[in-house]
């Protein structure tokens, strides 16, 4: 197909479908037809898929959106229908199927962001960190730095204080974000603090009576928000908190990385 215009071949058309809706096309030297305009391209069908489209390059895309304007998207897909999920009756707003093997069925390069539904609030994120984060409103929020240790707060169902005592069995998470080191997987996003449940996070630690080694069980202590090493194993049963994966000499507190591992 060649367009032929006053500019001659690679020229542009426009074409006014009224109401202020219209297409400009245009073919670039490399044949690739472009659309772009108020309208855009707008495919419907009744009967089959609306639109295919299918790409034999290695390495290219059957399909590439890109929007260089805030708040909107490359690629958009909706359903609108009601019904259960799955690819029969009620289908996917976007529909990803991988050949199998060692290929995936979708890619993201940067966070990913799942919304709810219903509020359009985030309910999942995923990140470049090295924990796995849940939401919870604390208690003494202003005391729950990055690092924090936090404990059920037993006066307040559902939420989280930080810990004051040795070996407390409530021992919950720790706060995360310390150092800079951001979570993998953040749930219920939205509350007062990101609490990192399993995974390695920086952890605030006291060494004032014991050295810590790498490869120590770790509980709460009675210095507030700090970590100890464990030395009385029968008081430690179900107050672990995880294990060091870094040391901190006798008489120092600090921040080391630990490995969340609760039980």
């Amino acid at each position: 197909m060649r367009l032929v215009g006053p500019g001659g071949y690679g020229s542009q058309g426009k074409l006014n479908f009224g109401d202020g809706n219209y297409v400009y096309i245009q073919e670039d030297i490399d044949d690739r037809l472009r659309l772009y305009g108020r309208l855009g391209v707008l495919v419907g069908s009744s009967v089959d898929t609306a639109l295919t489209s299918q790409c034999d390059v290695s390495f290219k895309s059957g399909v590439h959106g890109t929007n260089s304007r805030n708040g909107g998207t490359g690629v958009e897909g909706r359903n609108t229908a009601t019904g259960s999920w799955g690819y029969l009756g009620g289908t996917y707003g976007v529909y990803g199927e991988t050949g199998g093997g060692s290929t995936f069925a979708a890619g993201f390069k940067g966070n990913v962001r799942v919304m709810s539904a219903t509020t359009g609030a985030t309910v999942v994120e995923l990140g470049e960190g090295l924990d796995c984060a849940e939401g919870f409103d604390v208690s003494d929020k202003e005391s729950a730095e990055p690092g924090a240790v936090l404990v059920i707060d037993a006066k307040n169902p559902g939420r989280l204080a930080v810990s004051t005592k040795p070996y407390d069995r409530k021992v919950a998470g720790i706060v995360a974000g310390a150092n800079d080191l951001k979570s993998g997987v953040r749930l219920g996003v939205g509350f007062d603090h990101n609490v990192a449940l399993a995974g390695r996070v920086y952890c605030n630690a006291d060494a004032t009576k014991v050295a810590i080694e790498p490869g120590d069980l770790l509980t709460t202590s009675s210095r507030k928000g700090y970590a100890m090493k464990v030395t009385d194993h029968a008081r430690a049963q179900g107050a672990i908190l995880g294990k060091a994966m870094q040391g901190l000499a006798k008489g120092k507190t600090g921040r080391i990385l630990v490995l969340v591992t609760l039980q």
